[in-house]
């Protein structure tokens, strides 16, 4: 138990001002085993430490024993150190040992972070001390988040989002914590007895419990919690055992699940497992090591990815024995690499093999290696080398792209007015990909196609203007709003007109130029607060294109003349919602796309699940907000990434 402060010593009282105290040596000497009053007013303490570095005091009354070298400070404490100030209800700071003593009504605060309790320990001379009974918040918002436009990220008309369903909520909020001992030193803090939430609301419906935590400091400026033997808790009541658990605050990245399930016909025959290993370096940057499970493989159901749609029928048709000579073959391993050293700049490594075997190997591989600046104005210019990528390209389907080197700038969104947004892009590549041009020079490359190797130029804009139809009044952040979302939901319709060009040129002296003009009406009606049918999302786009050339590859020719895109997500009932996004050729009355989506969400954690049957591909996603759990804004390499219009869209990095 903490030892309570020991009374002051009862001396002769003289008021003496602190500026007489270190001015007077001779007084100081007569004044020896006295206990003086100080003036009620703020002095200066010498702690030692950096040269002429003093702490602030503060308080309704000031005491200091000349003998024994000690301030006693009571009522209304304020001590203000460094970035820090600590507020309390008495205070002692011993001289000689450099050591403070705190006790009643804590509030210790460090830039945006605080923390309460009720009797604080603290050494100047280590700079490091405890905290009894503590309570404080961990601020989430990103310290050093790049953040990374996408190609045209205002463009109207996207290819469906659905192998993203569950949406980044805001950052910058804060997280909940309470110990019963902190331990804290400049490089972190160990705490005993630990929990800790991202709920603004008491009792909170998800929580971590442990024993230990560990709070540590980057040389990034990040900050890793890192715990030993913990739980997650929900509602109070369900818990899932977590061996390790670790957060981090202030990242440009999202922190993945310990494990994933996925779908991806083509690559690892159809459903399979994931355990994800983090391993954060000295210097901020991370490691992920994914060693995967192909289950659908392993029991001889091999999906061959074929693009025509799913059935269970197709998997019956498709059912073999296992290899067992070959296990291999159900095995597959994903390592990333991600660092930051400024906030202005990141390099991205991507590798994966599909299928432990040496037979066909460059055909199991797949890179990628990417470096990004963010520049003045949040333009953001990338060089980027891929081998063996995937795009998915309307009613091209899935094409393969053997290798790609490209420098790229992507501009922000630029406001032209209120309503009006404008984004461009351009970039430079060599491309080698399947060609079915007989007159250029071709060559059996990766994909196992004939191939050819060209230079391409592109640039692309797209301006949008919004008018906005209905907006409902936005409702408190209260609990009874917030059931199933992290944010209020405020009802709205609005109608969105843009236009969207696209001109490439290639070494070959082939070029191909699109313009898309789309009009889209949509919104979301409810607000999400009551047991059922109180959210509707919807909306529905349509896209005329005139298009001018032809691409000498399949992977970005364009094609599509005229478009027609709806979505549409509704609350069935309590957090579940369900919904389908598609996307139709007009003219030829070909579908280019289609994912259902079901989701499950609360107020501090979602989880969700899409599909594609025509990609073939799906995603199972756990959210929890503010712990950057979730949704990996580096995307997903190893699936499909969009191309409309002939651009590939960068955002699936």
């Amino acid at each position: 138990m903490p030892v309570p402060l020991p009374p002051p010593p009862p001396a002769e009282v003289r008021p003496v001002a602190a500026n007489d105290l270190r001015a007077d040596n001779q007084r100081a000497a007569e004044l020896q085993g006295k206990t003086v009053d100080l003036k009620q007013q703020e002095i200066l303490i010498p702690v030692g430490g950096a040269a002429g570095e003093n702490l602030r005091l503060q308080a309704d009354t000031q005491q200091y024993t000349f003998e024994e070298e000690r301030f006693v400070a009571r009522g209304n404490v304020r001590m203000d150190f460094r970035e820090s100030y600590l507020l309390a209800d008495e205070l002692q700071v011993d001289l000689k040992t450099r050591i403070a003593i705190a006790v009643g009504n804590i509030r210790l605060v460090r830039g945006a972070q605080e923390v309460t309790g009720e009797r604080i320990e603290y050494n100047f001379a280590l700079e490091e001390g405890a905290l009894y009974q503590a309570k404080g918040i961990l601020n989430t918002q990103t310290l050093t988040q790049l953040e990374a436009p996408s190609p045209l990220a205002n463009d109207p008309a996207p290819p469906p989002a659905g192998g993203q369903v569950l949406p980044r909520t805001q950052r910058g909020r804060v997280v909940r914590f309470q110990a019963e001992r902190i331990r804290f030193s400049p490089k972190g803090w160990e705490g005993e007895g630990v929990r800790v939430t991202n709920d603004p609301f008491d009792p909170p419906e998800l929580e971590v419990v442990t024993q230990k935590a560990y709070l540590t400091r980057k040389p990034d400026g990040t900050e890793q919690l890192d715990t030993e033997s913990s739980a997650l808790v929900f509602d109070q009541v369900n818990s899932i055992p977590l061996p390790t658990f670790g957060l981090k605050f202030g990242g440009d990245e999202e922190d993945t699940l310990p494990l994933q399930l996925g779908y991806d016909a083509q690559d690892k025959g159809g459903f399979f497992y994931q355990q994800n290993f983090n391993f954060t370096q000295a210097d901020g940057s991370l490691i992920r090591v994914e060693p995967r499970f192909f289950l659908q493989q392993a029991i001889g159901l091999r999906d061959r990815g074929n693009n025509e749609g799913f059935s269970f029928g197709d998997l019956a048709s498709q059912a073999q024995t296992p290899d067992q000579g070959n296990v291999g073959e159900s095995f597959g391993l994903g390592v990333r690499y991600r660092s930051a050293p400024s906030p202005q700049q990141q390099t991205n490594l991507f590798a994966e093999i599909n299928g432990l075997s040496f037979d066909e190997f460059t055909r199991r591989v797949r890179l990628r290696a990417e470096q990004r600046y963010l520049l003045e104005g949040g333009s953001l210019l990338s060089f980027s080398y891929i081998y063996r990528e995937r795009v998915f390209n309307g009613i091209f389907g899935t094409q393969p792209v053997s290798q790609r080197i490209e420098a790229a700038l992507d501009s922000a969104v630029i406001p032209l007015d209120t309503t009006t947004d404008l984004t461009y892009t351009t970039g430079l590549a060599l491309v080698q990909a399947p060609s079915d041009r007989t007159n250029l020079p071709l060559a059996e490359g990766a994909s196992g196609s004939l191939e050819a190797t060209l230079g391409r130029f592109q640039a692309a804009a797209a301006v949008t203007r919004r008018f906005p139809l209905y907006e409902a009044e936005t409702t408190p952040a209260t609990r009874e709003f917030l059931q199933y979302t992290p944010n209020p939901v405020t009802p709205n319709f609005s109608l969105l007109i843009g236009a969207t060009g696209v001109g490439s040129v290639y070494s070959s002296a082939d070029a191909q130029g699109t313009l898309t003009g789309t009009v889209r009406v949509g919104g979301v009606l409810g607000r999400f607060a009551r047991e059922a049918l109180d959210y509707t999302q919807v909306g529905v786009s349509y896209s005329q294109s005139l298009i001018e050339g032809r691409s000498p590859f399949i992977f970005d020719r364009a094609a599509t003349t005229q478009r027609l895109t709806a979505d549409f997500l509704q609350q069935v009932y309590g957090p579940i919602r369900a919904g389908i996004q598609t996307s139709w050729d007009v003219s030829t009355g070909r579908e280019i796309d289609r994912w259902y989506v079901l989701r499950y969400d609360r107020r501090t954690y979602g989880i969700g699940l899409s599909f594609s049957p025509i990609q073939r591909t799906g995603t199972f996603e756990f959210r929890i907000d503010d712990f950057n759990w979730g949704v990996d804004e580096a995307g997903r390499p190893s699936l499909p990434t969009p191309v409309s219009d002939g651009l590939v869209r960068r955002s699936n990095r």
